[in-house]
């Protein structure tokens, strides 16, 4: 991340938490007005802490730390312990430091950070160590939900970094072709929340660097290149989430108009596979980027030359192309990516209400309001894959996942109310299906 921002940021953090103090709960700091993704690094440093302690105490390293159920007890005693700790002024400091290099990295540059934050100078790691290292993220939770689904699909117990950048760059893949240019400018919103934190909502404007960068994690050159020489034209150094989604659609749909013809054009089209805009049959294979993390969470050169690789295809996430199948069956951790995204139901096969129908205005207020954080596009984005999902089986584990991954309670009173509108949807017709 930039300099300027990094340093304003860190002052506006340390002003909401320890402030002047000398030292500070975690607590203290989860409940703090902080971006997101600084609890969850600091949570998990925390906890990696007390783990790494745990492991060196002569009694506690007896146990065997591969029996399920043993791992299972030691990971809740510390969880449960964990918000009591209490940092020193200087500690906390400099893991805050830490962490907003980090986040500001992950989140312009999460391929290459992820693999250089888990690998570092291994080639290989434990299947149970790369989970804990996927819990220091907190944005683009598909690739630790998808990483961690084919973990416990193959009973892998060690993963090589070759194979994990593999299914990286497959997931990231599977996330352009699947969605459209709009949603696709909705994936740089956290970069846009961590970048502007702090800073007047309205048409929050940032950098042009971090936007550039993350597109360049994608191996979207031609996009990237697009949003940089239109900005450049029109002497731009920043820009808003919203000329950002303009930008987008302008490349991709004046791309499809020009195919199609205009009479043909979509009016919010699918993103042609990387790095081409008439080249949609996956012949140009996404590239390969390794170079060495600078000290203090630096970031790759954005300028160095990247050539096409192939990789193979014996480890692909289970992650279905658009071409393949209907968008409403797209899979459930990728509709949980869009905090800021709305979009038309698809028609249900079911034949089951639509839960716009069944959610009353009232109650949708107040589930925006405390359940989705006031996102009222979040709220929309959720309702329009639950619509999509057919069983009610299927919906409970899709509602796990998003309580989970929004530290919700699943037992407090509006989440209980929001669960049982959402099983009405399933038992309406007179049983549970």
């Amino acid at each position: 991340m930039l300099e300027e921002e990094t340093a304003s940021l860190l002052r506006t953090i340390i002003e909401r938490t320890i402030g002047t103090a000398g030292s500070i709960t975690l607590q203290d700091v989860l409940v703090a007005d902080i971006p997101r993704g600084i609890k969850v690094y600091l949570r998990a440093e925390v906890l990696q802490w007390l783990r790494d302690d745990l492991s060196r105490a002569s009694r506690f390293a007896s146990l065997d730390q591969n029996s399920p159920a043993a791992a299972q007890l030691i990971t809740a005693f510390l969880r449960s312990l964990c918000e009591s700790y209490r940092f020193s002024r200087e500690e906390y400091l400099a893991v805050l430091e830490s962490g907003v290099n980090f986040v500001g990295n992950y989140l312009c540059h999460p391929q290459w950070t992820l693999e250089q934050f888990i690998f570092a100078d291994r080639q290989r790691i434990s299947a149970g160590n790369l989970v804990s290292r996927l819990a220091y993220t907190a944005d683009y939770s598909y690739f630790g939900r998808l990483i961690e689904k084919i973990i416990v699909q193959r009973s892998l117990r060690e993963i090589g970094a070759e194979e994990f950048r593999h299914w990286v760059m497959k997931i990231d893949d599977q996330i352009v072709k699947q969605h459209s240019a709009r949603e696709l400018a909705m994936l740089a919103k956290p970069i846009f929340e961590f970048v502007g934190f702090g800073k007047a909502r309205g048409d929050l404007t940032i950098p042009l660097k971090p936007v550039l960068a993350f597109f360049e994690d994608k191996k979207m050159k031609i996009l990237k290149e697009y949003i940089e020489s239109i900005c450049r034209l029109r002497g731009r150094d920043e820009v808003s989430l919203a000329e950002l989604r303009e930008l987008i659609e302008d490349l991709y749909l004046g791309s499809t108009i020009k195919e199609a013809g205009p009479n043909k054009a979509e009016e919010n089209p699918p993103i042609p596979e990387r790095d081409t805009i008439t080249d949609v049959d996956g012949s140009e294979g996404p590239v390969d980027r390794r170079s060495d993390m600078a000290a203090g969470g630096a970031s790759p050169d954005t300028g160095e030359s990247i050539s096409p690789v192939h990789p193979p295809e014996d480890a692909e996430p289970s992650v279905q192309t658009t071409g393949q199948q209907d968008r409403s069956k797209q899979n459930i951790p990728l509709s949980l990516t869009f905090a800021g995204l709305s979009s038309q139901a698809p028609p249900s096969e079911s034949q089951l209400p639509d839960l716009n129908t069944i959610i009353p205005a009232k109650d949708r207020t107040r589930f925006v309001k405390k359940i989705f954080r006031k996102d009222e596009e979040y709220f929309n984005v959720v309702v329009t894959s639950l619509n999509t999902i057919p069983t009610w089986k299927e919906a409970s584990l899709y509602l796990n996942t998003l309580f989970e991954m929004n530290h919700l309670d699943p037992f407090s009173e509006d989440v209980v109310e929001f669960t049982d509108l959402i099983q009405q949807r399933y038992t309406a017709k007179g049983g549970d299906q």
